[in-house]
């Protein structure tokens, strides 16, 4: 069914502890061909040694907070585009339509808009992204850990440790609702925010595995 709709291929994901799994499937063919790293770290103890940065004038606020500007929703969402573009990964995407966008990422339900953050520079107004310089977010597993979204600054401001800031002030309000375990994941060539995470206190665990199937086309 699959060929007959033009796939060429099929892929997912496993951890690279589940041996079991794996076998599975590459005995009937499936190749890995990507890793991503997952990092955690536990708030609820967790000692913010880490200072943070000089905001050098900007202003941080939680997306909750934000809600009361109107263009909050479309700003964020080219935000996230522009910054998308720089996340180095194996795999391009399409830019989804604005409505999209907020249902999947704003509106969905593990969505926590007051443990995620954006930096905003009131001395500009980008036509696109208005005083949106970059941010963050958490989302709430059921299974009751956290998970950080897309973190980043646009170009322009990179080299100032603003994307320090904005994970430190998801962690540190996380930390004062009674904490909780953070998880994120990077792919292997993202080497500064792999480096960041390690410096606030990201373990390293099982590495995730992405495997694909080529599929044979059908014949006629």
């Amino acid at each position: 069914m699959l060929k007959a709709r033009g796939a060429r291929e099929l892929q997912t994901m496993l951890k690279e502890t589940d041996a079991p799994g794996l076998r599975f499937l590459e005995k009937r063919g499936w190749k890995q061909v990507w890793r991503r790293h997952e990092f955690r770290v536990d708030t609820t103890h967790f000692e913010m040694a880490a200072p943070m940065p000089d905001l050098g004038g900007l202003r941080l606020e939680s997306l909750e907070a934000l809600a009361s500007d109107p263009q909050r929703d479309e700003r964020l969402h080219e935000l996230d585009w522009t910054l998308f573009q720089d996340v180095p990964m194996d795999q391009n995407f399409t830019k989804r339509p604005l409505e999209a966008w907020v249902k999947q990422e704003l509106q969905d339900p593990t969505m926590r808009l007051d443990l995620s953050f954006a930096l905003l520079d009131d001395t500009q107004q980008d036509p696109l992204h208005g005083p949106y310089v970059g941010y963050t977010t958490l989302m709430q597993n059921p299974s009751g850990f956290y998970i950080i979204g897309m973190t980043g600054v646009k170009r322009e401001y990179r080299g100032r440790g603003l994307a320090k800031v904005l994970k430190l002030a998801s962690m540190r309000a996380l930390k004062q609702q009674g904490g909780g375990e953070i998880r994120t994941f990077n792919d292997p060539p993202n080497v500064a925010m792999i480096g960041m995470n390690r410096a606030l206190g990201f373990v390293q665990g099982p590495d995730h595995l992405r495997l694909e199937l080529q599929l044979e086309p059908e014949t006629a």
